[in-house]
């Protein structure tokens, strides 16, 4: 289930990232617009203004759906680590922390965009720029790991032992309870 929902989630996330403003093949006919919508014409003199305005409407505007494919994405991710570290049992109850438990909310969404926003719109800009598609790759992966490390302690497992009667019978409780 959590694997599923996880593959689930991840999948739209790139799909609704992928229908980014800039995707298709018009994307500069696209960005000229808003630049002349938004006045911001090149004027003699003013030529890196210009540039730097441009690169930002190129980079910045309309994220939209960059953001969301990204919660959508980091939303599968947090459903199959918390579904998981919700099935775990054993002879202790689990004490959450709800700041860590936010804070890998909140950092897997931010890193997760971060990746998205230089797969779907850096690189559609910058494709010459070969060393950003491994970039991208590590910083999803940072998101990940992101979401493991805050998760581990977002949860502290502490022993109860009212809890060690559901653990009789399986293999090696015996072992585990000594060493407690």
């Amino acid at each position: 289930g959590s694997l599923a929902s996880a593959v689930v989630f991840m999948w739209g996330g790139v799909f609704i990232a992928s229908r980014d403003i800039f995707r298709d093949k018009d994307r500069v006919d696209k960005l000229k617009k808003v630049v002349i919508n938004k006045k911001h014409v090149t004027a003699k003199g003013r030529h890196k203004q210009a540039q730097r305005t441009i690169n930002l409407i190129a980079f910045f505007y309309q994220p939209w759906f960059i953001l969301a494919g990204s919660v959508v994405a980091a939303t599968g991710a947090l459903i199959m680590h918390y579904t998981g570290m919700i099935a775990i049992e054993g002879p202790f109850r689990k004490v959450w922390s709800i700041p860590f438990v936010s804070a890998s909310v909140l950092l897997g969404c931010a890193v997760c965009a971060v990746g998205f926003w230089i797969l779907f719109r850096l690189l559609l800009w910058k494709v010459e720029q070969f060393w950003l598609r491994p970039a991208s790759a590590t910083v999803i992966a940072l998101a990940v790991c992101t979401l493991h490390f805050f998760g581990m302690l977002s949860v502290t497992y502490e022993f109860d032992e009212s809890k060690t009667g559901m653990c009789v019978g399986r293999p090696g409780y015996e072992d585990n309870v000594a060493q407690l």
